[in-house]
Parts: C-alpha cells; sequence; structure tokens
C-alpha cells in the first residue's frame, strides 16, 4: 500500500520510536523553522491551515460562551425556584 503526500510515495514509519530517522515535525521544530513567522498574516495563515485552525478555535469559543451562559441561566432558575420554595414554606408556617 502506498501513502501519498506532496508528490511523492512514502511508506515509512517514520514516527515509530524505532524508526531510523525522525519524523519531518521533529526535524523541523529542532532546526527552528517550525514556527518562526515573518509577519501577522503569516501566522494567521498558520501555514495553509489557518482556517480549519481558527475555525476549531471560533467553535470552541462559541460553545464555551453558549455552556456559560446556559449554566448561568440554570443557575438563576434554580435559585428563583429555591426562594419560591422557602417563600411558600415561611407563608405555610404562619
Amino acid at each position: 500500500m502506498d501513502v501519498y503526500g506532496d508528490g511523492f510515495t512514502d511508506a515509512r514509519a517514520l514516527h515509530h520510536s524505532r524508526a531510523r530517522t525522525a519524523c519531518w515535525v521533529v526535524r523541523r521544530i529542532e532546526g527552528g523553522k517550525a514556527m518562526n513567522w515573518t509577519s501577522p498574516a503569516e501566522f494567521f495563515a498558520m501555514g495553509g491551515y489557518g482556517q480549519y485552525v481558527w475555525g476549531s478555535v471560533a467553535v470552541t469559543l462559541v460553545a464555551l460562551c453558549t455552556e456559560w451562559l446556559l449554566l448561568r441561566q440554570r443557575r438563576k432558575a434554580a435559585l428563583s425556584q429555591v426562594k419560591r420554595k422557602l417563600i411558600l414554606r415561611e407563608e405555610g408556617s404562619r
């Protein structure tokens, strides 16, 4: 089975601990070239994967904010329910 990527076939397991050479990500990070952006536009482009990276960040932030708002709403509802029960209990004991 051939694995295609970047126009060539490469079926070696370079990420395996017993592989002969380090994988390309490790080689780039060790060489100091992996995260070296020269402009903010390059940073936001993320090497062509910016739409996926920033899209994932946006979806995560929307989910977290939605969860926070829903929890806040449920807390207010629970507190008002407890207050109503306390008021009814006080009125019933009179």
